[in-house]
């Protein structure tokens, strides 16, 4: 509590560290994530797993997976529709929690079928590679996501099911968290090079901008009221 700074701990009792949060609003509200009813949201990739923390009631509930071993990591609240992504990194594919249709769980990957294709810059169907972070644009709902053993960010458009690539990143980077900048251009933290990408994701004009330290390790990203950028540098003790 930011107000008293006093803290509560709330003992998850599942398998597994958390992997990743991510705070929205209460099921059946479409309150912004700033009101007192708002719930948090948590993976557990060991787990399979997503859990709800009820604010209120200080509840766990989880949701399994449908896909077995599917590690989710990742996640995001779309503000507009109250749907709680998350990026499945051991199955290669995106997942969709409704909180207003019963916790309805739909699931999305890149691929080739009869009534065509549902991809961008893929060779074949093959599924995401690692997926670990997302990005939603509250604007257009498009969901950007960090494909980390696929050296690639990957747009997709939950309107028409469709997947588009984003080439051009260092084929030695991992691309991990995600951030927009005031131009609405997208940051990349490459967590293994000393560097973090810019994408324009309306052209795909990307470059990369230097980081001094030698060994930073960026994994995360975020911005302030002015679109500056932020990041934690692990390895250099610095922000």
């Amino acid at each position: 509590d930011i107000n008293t700074e006093a803290n509560q701990n709330y003992k998850i009792q599942s398998q597994g560290p958390p992997s990743g949060i991510a705070v929205g609003s209460s099921s059946g509200d479409n309150e912004g994530a700033n009101t007192n009813k708002s719930n948090v949201w948590i993976t557990l990739s060991s787990d399979n797993s997503v859990l709800e923390f009820n604010s209120q009631n200080k509840g766990f509930t989880k949701y399994s997976l449908p896909t077995p071993n599917a590690g989710p990591l990742g996640i995001a609240i779309d503000r507009d529709d109250g749907l709680v992504w998350i990026a499945e990194g051991g199955s290669g594919k995106i997942a969709s929690i409704d909180p207003h249709k019963s916790y309805k769980i739909a699931e999305y990957e890149p691929k080739n079928n009869s009534s065509g294709s549902n991809l961008s810059g893929y060779k074949n169907g093959s599924p995401l590679k690692s997926p670990t972070a997302l990005l939603i644009d509250q604007d257009t709902d498009d969901i950007y996501i960090t494909e980390h053993d696929g050296h690639a960010i990957t747009m997709f458009n939950p309107i028409l099911k469709i997947f588009k690539r984003y080439s051009g990143l260092d084929p030695k980077g991992l691309p991990f968290d995600m951030e927009f900048d005031n131009y609405h251009n997208i940051w990349v933290a490459e967590h293994v090079l000393n560097k973090i990408s810019v994408i324009d994701p309306r052209t795909g004009a990307h470059k990369e901008v230097n980081i001094p330290a030698r060994s930073p390790f960026v994994q995360w990203l975020t911005s302030d009221s002015s679109g500056n950028i932020w990041f934690a540098e692990q390895r250099g003790d610095s922000l």
